[in-house]
């Protein structure tokens, strides 16, 4: 079994487990780093099913082209449940023989800095008055500048969490084109809408307002709060969006 600490610039692909459901696979040109960002991402399209993963198995590579191969084919030969892209109706029938797996147990993840203090404690901890500021600006200058331009009304009202905080930032910053997008999109609680073509949608609406941006369907989390699920279409599996709140009020 390799050590995680190891895996910093290692070319490879790695498989995420929830139980003993296959969730996920991914390929990286540096492991350790792209596992980091799952495990301490905050979009809600991963709050789900990211704290239940228990295992990570992963293959090292030695080109980043071979990646690409292994993971298309342990996806179609798979089915990872959160896989939506590079599914192809009917599976592959092709065998190819895939290097040395590993496994990496929980436990042994690396944790980022400052992990044993979250971001949403230490903004509650300013505002509660156990922390100051000044004692943080050095390790947290995202915090900082959220208490500066947000206020602590805001940031309780955004319940402290670093995914609606940086929206919010972007919101102060391009509020007038985030209004008039928001308008565009034209969503409601409740609404539900293909994750494929809400990114088309969202592209066409950069497009006519002028906005020089390749569009993402997690874009969305800019002005809406939502949450994703996955609907198994034959052999294909379809991410569906649903509208849970407006981050901010027009």
């Amino acid at each position: 079994m390799q050590n995680y600490h190891q895996l910093k610039n290692k070319i490879g692909v790695y498989l995420l487990y929830t139980e003993n459901e296959l969730s996920y696979v991914g390929r990286s040109s540096n492991l350790q780093k792209r596992l980091n960002q799952h495990f301490n991402i905050k979009d809600p399209f991963y709050q789900e099913w990211k704290s239940g993963i228990t295992k990570i198995e992963y293959y090292l590579c030695s080109l980043i082209g071979n990646t690409d191969i292994i993971e298309t084919y342990l996806i179609n030969t798979l089915n990872p449940v959160f896989n939506i892209d590079k599914v192809y109706i009917g599976g592959i029938d092709l065998f190819i023989e895939l290097p040395e797996k590993y496994e990496i147990k929980k436990e042994e993840r690396e944790k980022p800095d400052n992990c044993s203090y979250s971001f949403c404690t230490i903004c509650k901890s300013v505002v509660d008055g156990d922390i100051s500021l000044e004692s943080i600006k050095d390790n947290y200058p995202l915090i900082i500048e959220a208490f500066e331009k947000l206020g602590a009304k805001k940031m309780k009202a955004l319940k402290y969490r670093e995914s609606w905080i940086r929206d919010e930032l972007v919101v102060k910053g391009q509020l007038h084109d985030s209004v008039k997008i928001t308008k565009l999109l034209d969503l409601k609680v409740g609404d539900i809408i293909v994750r494929d073509f809400l990114k088309q949608k969202i592209q066409t609406i950069y497009d006519q307002l002028g906005i020089n941006k390749r569009s993402k369907a997690t874009d969305i989390n800019s002005w809406y709060t939502v949450k994703i699920f996955n609907k198994r279409m034959g052999e294909s599996v379809v991410a569906h969006i649903q509208i849970t709140g407006l981050i901010y009020s027009t």
